[in-house]
């Protein structure tokens, strides 16, 4: 899973290509936006949106839907927690998760 959306999830796809990983299925989840309309009482949300590939639309998912849930506990993991999923090293988790904080800093 990718913390981003399209552009991210299109980079990862490219990324696994090159190093020749056919054999794992990739997603992109993308937080909630805040639209904020200077002329409107209330703050609107945007739900959150799971990218797939070779997919133009994203798919919604309810805010308490489980699946949803279960992707931010994901996207929220620490390489300790990324290093307990059978064949990820301790190494490969930091190098995973320092990874994803530069692409938050650097979209």
């Amino acid at each position: 899973m990718v913390d981003g959306g399209k552009g991210q999830l299109g980079v990862a796809v490219e990324v696994l290509r090159e190093l020749g990983i056919t054999e794992v299925d990739v997603i992109g989840l993308a937080k909630m936006r805040t639209e904020r309309d200077p002329f409107a009482e209330e703050v609107s949300h945007s739900s959150e949106r799971v990218f797939l590939p070779g997919r133009k639309n994203p798919v919604i998912l309810k805010p308490n839907a489980t699946a949803l849930f279960l992707l931010q506990r994901v996207r929220a993991a620490a390489p300790e927690e990324l290093s307990q999923v059978s064949g990820i090293t301790l190494a490969l988790a930091q190098t995973i998760h320092q990874h994803l904080r530069r692409m938050r800093a650097h979209p």
